[in-house]
C-alpha cells in the first residue's frame, strides 16, 4: 500500500470512531498544518494523522520492506492551551475526558487490518503515546505514536544486482 493509501484508511478509521463524541479526524501535512487544522475547526474532539518517517527493515531492506511510522495527535478541542490536570480524567466544558479519547484513538488504531498487495495481512505496530510538545510546549493534545509495514514496488527499468561490490555500475 502507498503512504497515501494507508493515511486514508487510518483517518477514515478515526473519522467514524470519533463520530461517537461527535469529533472528527484529517490527515496532516505537518505540524502547522496540524495546529492550523485544530485552530480553525474547534468544539470537538479531533484527531490529525501525520506521515513521520519510513524506515527500512534491517534484513530484508533490500528487498523494499519499510516500516512507515505515523502520529495521531488527539484534542478535545475545547481551548489548546497548557494541559489542566482535572480536565484530563474529568473532561471540560461538557467533553469527554482527554484519556477516554487517547484510548479511543489508540484502540481504534490498533484494531485496524488492512492487506497489502500482496494480500498479507498488515497490523499496526504499536510506538507508545504522550504528551504532543510543540518547540518545547506541552500542548492540550496526546499523540500516539503507531507503524505500518509496507513493500517499495521496484522500479520498472533499474535492475536490482543481487550483490554489489563497488564495480558494478547501475
Amino acid at each position: 500500500m502507498t503512504i497515501k493509501e494507508q493515511l486514508k484508511v487510518v483517518v477514515a478509521s478515526l473519522h467514524d470512531a470519533l463520530r461517537s463524541v461527535k469529533g472528527r479526524s484529517y490527515p496532516a501535512g505537518d505540524v502547522i498544518h496540524l495546529l492550523d487544522e485544530l485552530r480553525i475547526k474547534p468544539g470537538a474532539p479531533s484527531a490529525g494523522v501525520m506521515f513521520w518517517t519510513e524506515d527500512p527493515q534491517s534484513e530484508i531492506a533490500e528487498l523494499g520492506k519499510v516500516l512507515r511510522g505515523f502520529k495521531a495527535v488527539v484534542s478535545r478541542g475545547k481551548g489548546f492551551k497548557v494541559i489542566s490536570g482535572e480536565s484530563l480524567t474529568e473532561g471540560a466544558e461538557g467533553g469527554p475526558p482527554m484519556f477516554d479519547l487517547v484510548e479511543l484513538v489508540r484502540s481504534t488504531i490498533l484494531g485496524l487490518r488492512m492487506a497489502d498487495e500482496q494480500g498479507e495481512l498488515q497490523i499496526p505496530v504499536y510506538q507508545g503515546t504522550g504528551p504532543f510538545e510543540v518547540s518545547g510546549l506541552i500542548l492540550d493534545a496526546y499523540e500516539v505514536k503507531f507503524a505500518l509495514y509496507a513493500q517499495i514496488p521496484q522500479q520498472d527499468g533499474i535492475p536490482v544486482p543481487d550483490v554489489m561490490d563497488g564495480n558494478d555500475e547501475l
